[in-house]
């Protein structure tokens, strides 16, 4: 009786070691930094946050749209967004609502590599403009990097490591 209590407690404690690898591995393979710009007019705070940073061409870019006023409420309000080149307009629409839940989130995916802006507007007694530059970078070719190695190496050996662990706990018992 005790040998099968202490290989189920082995096992709990392989197990937990393996969350522990797991949670690391997340961690260190993460990328979830964006590129936050901020404008401030009239009493309002205009966060822009996207990501990839330089957004690419052809590739989805995701925005992140936060409005606040003075004392950090954040506002709902309807929104006018227009995406704009030198020459074109791309984007412009004022169907896009902020939300007390959280920002307003806009997937969208620049033609070509360039100069462009983004301009948030909403009226609030009066309208309030916020334009941002955006710098689009031409698409590179995927390249494995050594951290995408690292990552599989890292899936690899946990994935033998819980076959393993299983496997010897299924020939104990």
């Amino acid at each position: 009786m005790k040998s099968k209590l202490f290989n189920f407690y082995l096992l709990y404690l392989h197990m937990r070691l393996f969350m522990l690898l797991l949670f690391l591995s997340v961690l260190f393979f993460a990328n979830g930094m964006e590129t936050r710009a901020t404008h401030e007019a009239d009493g309002y705070t205009v966060e822009l946050g996207y990501e990839p940073e330089p957004p690419l061409a052809r590739a989805r870019t995701v925005f992140t749209i936060i409005i606040h006023d003075s004392s950090n409420e954040l506002l709902a309000t309807p929104l006018w967004i227009r995406i704009a080149s030198e020459d074109d307009i791309l984007l412009s629409s004022t169907h896009f609502h902020t939300d007390t839940e959280g920002p307003l989130i806009l997937v969208y995916a620049f033609p070509s590599p360039g100069e462009y802006e983004l301009t948030v507007s909403f009226s609030e007694n009066k309208t309030i403009l916020s334009t941002f530059p955006i710098t689009v970078a031409s698409p590179k070719p995927h390249i494995a990097s050594v951290t995408d190695l690292l990552f599989w190496i890292v899936v690899f050996v946990l994935l033998v490591a819980i076959l393993g662990i299983l496997s010897r706990f299924l020939k104990r018992t």
